[in-house]
């Protein structure tokens, strides 16, 4: 039994890896806004998500994302790329890039764009970086 719990825990994380260190650089990003400039209105909370959706578009027409399929099975990610420290730079790299706009708005809008642009494009690169360290090939790797 023990040996199956570790095989399902293990595919559950390969299976989050990526939302999960999504979710931390968005919520930790948003916390850290929310401690430093008190709580956000409805309207900075707004900036913050069309922000966060510039930077998801950025990313995406940046990779081209627009012009290829992802694979129908996505294979599992293995190996260090599953333990995404990514939010860990990714967290820090947001907030102080708004920390000094002193429009609150402008703020959170920036920190959300950097956050998320950020997280997907660093992701990728750490995948990247393992992948061509490994020598193993990118469609192989991520979902």
């Amino acid at each position: 039994m023990g040996a199956d719990l570790a095989a399902t825990v293990g595919g559950i994380v390969q299976q989050i890896v990526i939302p999960q260190g999504f979710t931390l650089s968005i919520t930790g990003t948003i916390a850290i806004m929310n401690g430093h400039r008190g709580q956000a209105g409805p309207i900075a909370i707004w900036l913050f998500i069309l922000g966060a959706g510039a930077g998801y578009s950025t990313a995406a027409l940046a990779g081209g994302a627009h012009r290829r399929s992802a694979p129908s099975r996505p294979h599992p990610i293995t190996g260090l790329p599953v333990l995404n420290i990514v939010p860990v730079l990714v967290v820090p790299v947001a907030v102080l890039t708004a920390w000094w706009i002193p429009d609150p708005r402008v703020a959170f809008a920036a920190a959300g764009f950097v956050a998320t642009a950020g997280y997907v494009s660093a992701y990728a690169l750490f995948l990247h970086l393992f992948i061509r360290r490994s020598g193993r090939r990118a469609d192989r790797v991520g979902p």
